[in-house]
């Protein structure tokens, strides 16, 4: 298995880790993340839970309470590792504006 979730290397800024998950920005589009540590599309309720308070909590901290943020929890790039993003409201409402409707392709 080749997962870059998986190594959890830290190259950019890390938050916060546990024996649950890690949190730091995301590589690829410099926002919060939180990761699963173990590998898996799919966790438990509690797990998904604790996984989405230590993003708010981190995300707290990185956008200082003045920007809203919005919690993405669509794994795009890597659908095997269960993580979630923190992505700044104006992104994810501009993602869900360029999204064709369903049946209209």
């Amino acid at each position: 298995m080749n997962c870059p979730l998986c190594t959890a290397e830290h190259v950019t800024r890390w938050f916060s880790e546990d024996e649950i998950c890690w949190v730091a920005l995301c590589k690829t589009c410099s926002v919060p993340m939180v990761v699963a540590q173990k590998h898996g599309a799919d966790v438990p309720p509690a797990v998904r839970e604790h996984m989405i308070t230590c993003l708010r909590e981190a995300a707290d901290v990185y956008f200082g309470g003045v920007r809203p943020y919005e919690l993405d929890t669509e794994m795009r790039a890597i659908p095997g590792h269960t993580h979630f993003h923190a992505r700044p409201h104006s992104v994810v409402a501009q993602r869900h504006l360029m999204s064709p409707l369903p049946g209209t392709f």
